[in-house]
């Protein structure tokens, strides 16, 4: 089941969406770490997979091959982190990007109503936002924490060091010792 995303048919996308998984990815990898990209490109691997064996089961027929849901699941999750990035030549923000490609791609399941794959695709989106922003909320908080930011009763300043006022250090800030000598 986790092969499908590689049978995809000869044409012109197909080198195309590899471009965009390998840019793509990288920025979401920089920014979520390594951990997080793999939770988010296993979650789209795997849960086309699942909604289609789930549909098989209530008497759907359906087939799942191809890169395209990882994609643009790649493309939310990288518009979810930098939602104001210039894309396209500087003249679109990469949110407005992002939403007129899931527009359209939903707009292809439309006229021959496959509901299963539009609502593969959502599906798809919503996981990439949520795993998105959980991530970059976590990696915000434990950098707040490495920085003390967090816990306000923790000072920067180790308790047993004394900041002279400027008068009495010639105008520059210099700390001392308490207890140490003058």
């Amino acid at each position: 089941p986790l092969t499908y995303t590689f049978v995809n048919p000869i044409s012109f996308f197909t080198p195309l969406s590899w471009l965009c998984f390998y840019f793509w990815g990288v920025e979401v990898e920089k920014y979520l770490g390594r951990r997080h990209f793999v939770a988010i490109c296993g979650v789209l691997i795997m849960l086309p997979v699942l909604f289609t064996s789930a549909l098989y089961m209530l008497g759907r027929q359906g087939m799942v091959s191809g890169d395209y849901f990882l994609i643009v699941g790649l493309l939310v999750a990288f518009a979810t982190l930098y939602p104001d990035m210039d894309y396209i030549g500087g003249w679109i923000p990469l949110k407005w990007f992002a939403f007129a490609c899931i527009a359209c791609g939903s707009l292809m399941y439309f006229p021959e109503h496959q509901w299963g794959e539009l609502a593969q695709l959502w599906l798809c989106c919503g996981a990439a936002w949520a795993i998105a922003t959980v991530a970059a909320t976590t990696n915000v908080q434990l950098q707040r924490i490495m920085t003390r930011d967090i816990h306000p009763h923790q000072s920067r300043v180790k308790p047993d060091t004394i900041r002279l006022p400027a008068a009495e250090t010639n105008g520059s800030q210099e700390t001392r010792r308490s207890g140490g000598p003058k």
